[in-house]
């Protein structure tokens, strides 16, 4: 899911990290523990691609999606946190294009066998968004 190779990221003379190697499988649930300013965010926000790394390869699985809840709560959107979760995770924007699907197939049956296939394809997808 996620192969970081030989990561490094300073800012000025400060390091961050140098020469990280993590390996993140797609069952893996991992955790990200240190003291305070030890670059945990900051690691996350490379992952999320709001940061460049100065040197390194993030090798990404295709589709794949990282999230992150804010420290600050105050970067939240005015939305109730289930809902800001689901946005982050991609899983409403599925549900919003499942349920398109189902309308379509309700009015629409010369295209019915296209439709299951996509319906079908957007429900894995959905499933494997919760896990």
């Amino acid at each position: 899911m996620i192969d970081i190779k030989n990561l490094s990221l300073s800012f000025g003379e400060k390091v961050i990290f140098s020469g990280l190697n993590l390996q993140i499988t797609d069952t893996a649930r991992i955790g990200i523990v240190g003291a305070n300013g030890a670059g945990k965010t900051t690691l996350l926000r490379v992952l999320m691609r709001e940061l460049e790394p100065d040197s390194g390869v993030i090798e990404r699985s295709r589709g794949l999606t990282v999230g992150c809840l804010p420290q600050d709560l105050a970067e939240l959107e005015a939305v109730p946190l289930m809902q800001y979760l689901k946005n982050s995770a991609g899983i409403s924007h599925v549900e919003a294009k499942l349920r398109a699907v189902e309308e379509k197939l309700s009015r629409n049956p010369e295209n019915h066998n296209e439709l299951l296939q996509e319906h079908s394809r957007l429900e894995r997808r959905f499933e494997s968004l919760l896990l």
